[in-house]
């Protein structure tokens, strides 16, 4: 339909459903006529929803992308500046040619310190959308100048390319760790999952294909491969997909919040294939987990620990009190941090007071739970 006519359509069904009777008119035609004007009504406003949750979307990542390239160029972002030795555009696909299918491997400066380093593999958010490792370089470093190793990848987006996508290019990652961590001297026995929002979610659901035998392929990779994560770092986690109207419909969340959680959920899972082994469950990794906690399923090796690090201004609040408290049902070390007056993400923007606590936070629980869990 042209735009001329969705605008002749538009003013016709208003003037139709203002000016027509409420009673049944005898004969059909003027009824008939007010049913399509209704349709055209509903059906143009469908259309108007789809573009303003596009645009939407396209101004955030937008936005978000061009505030992280700024970033990534001012001098505290610099990783010779701390004796950080970045690698770039590593391909961690065997064969590939797409930009989605390469990592950045930061490594620390050596400090007399033997053996090699605990290692985080960092997954960006982004709605699955949009993002990658060229937009988190300041989160990167945040983890490299406390001496880990840090791998932090992009991975195929959608709508383009939908689930699972995104979590079996993670799962390639982690493959591709296994083949090289004596090369960038990563000690893969203490390794960390970590990523925000998208990424989240990702990080979670690599955790649960690496203690349960799933049926997904890309899943079973990464249980055969016996990498087991130590601890997971999924901050302000979207970590149930199938249940999005949980977030969209809660009270004060506005139209703008609304339209760009809805667009995560329609990009990454709404042509989805559901007739495959595993579904879209691991889309949903917080429902995995307490369906896990219901039946008591033991796993076939022990879950991480868990930090779960969020805004109190968070629209995705829930999901993180959600993960914390079935993590404490599962008898997990788990940590529940909740920085009030903060929103998405907000660790992101490492210079503020409450990203610094976040990350002091984050460490003092790395340096316990990897303690531990190494003896």
């Amino acid at each position: 339909m042209s735009p001329r006519v969705l605008r002749l359509s538009l003013v016709l069904s208003v003037l139709l459903l203002v000016a027509a009777p409420s009673r049944r008119v005898e004969g059909a035609p003027l009824s008939g006529l007010r049913a399509w004007a209704g349709r055209s009504w509903r059906a143009a406003g469908k259309r108007l929803v789809k573009i303003r949750r596009a645009a939407g979307a396209t101004l955030i990542s937008s936005l978000i992308e061009a505030a992280s390239t700024v970033a990534g160029k001012l001098p505290f972002a610099q990783p010779g500046r701390y004796g950080i030795k970045l690698t770039k555009d590593v391909v961690y696909r065997a064969g590939s040619k797409d930009r989605a299918h390469q990592l950045d491997v930061y490594q620390p400066k050596a400090d007399g310190t033997p053996g090699k380093r605990p290692v985080v593999v960092y997954y960006p958010g982004g709605g699955f959308t949009s993002l990658s490792k060229n937009t988190h370089r300041t989160i990167a470093l945040e983890f490299a100048k406390r001496g880990y190793v840090v791998v932090v990848a992009s991975y195929r987006r959608a709508p383009k390319n939908p689930y699972p996508a995104a979590h079996a290019d993670a799962a390639e990652v982690l493959g591709w760790l296994k083949d090289n961590a004596d090369r960038i001297g990563a000690d893969t026995s203490k390794l960390v999952l970590a990523g925000e929002s998208a990424g989240a979610n990702i990080a979670t659901s690599l955790a649960l294909a690496a203690s349960y035998r799933r049926p997904e392929k890309w899943a079973q990779k990464i249980f055969d491969s016996g990498l087991r994560p130590k601890a997971v770092l999924p901050a302000c986690g979207i970590l149930e997909l199938d249940n999005i109207e949980r977030l969209t419909k809660a009270r004060g969340v506005s139209t703008l919040v609304s339209d760009r959680i809805t667009t995560v959920r329609e990009a990454y899972i709404g042509k989805a294939r559901r007739d495959v082994p595993g579904g879209t469950e691991l889309a949903s990794p917080l429902s995995v987990l307490e369906k896990i906690a219901r039946s008591k399923q033991t796993p076939q090796r022990p879950l991480p620990a868990f930090f779960v690090g969020v805004g109190g201004k968070d629209p995705l609040l829930s999901d993180s009190q959600r993960l914390h408290h079935v993590a404490e049902k599962l008898g997990l070390d788990s940590k529940l941090a909740v920085y009030e007056g903060q929103g998405h993400a907000f660790q992101a923007l490492v210079w503020k007071d409450a990203s610094k606590r976040f990350y002091r936070d984050t460490f003092e629980f790395l340096d316990r739970a990897l303690k531990a869990r190494s003896n």
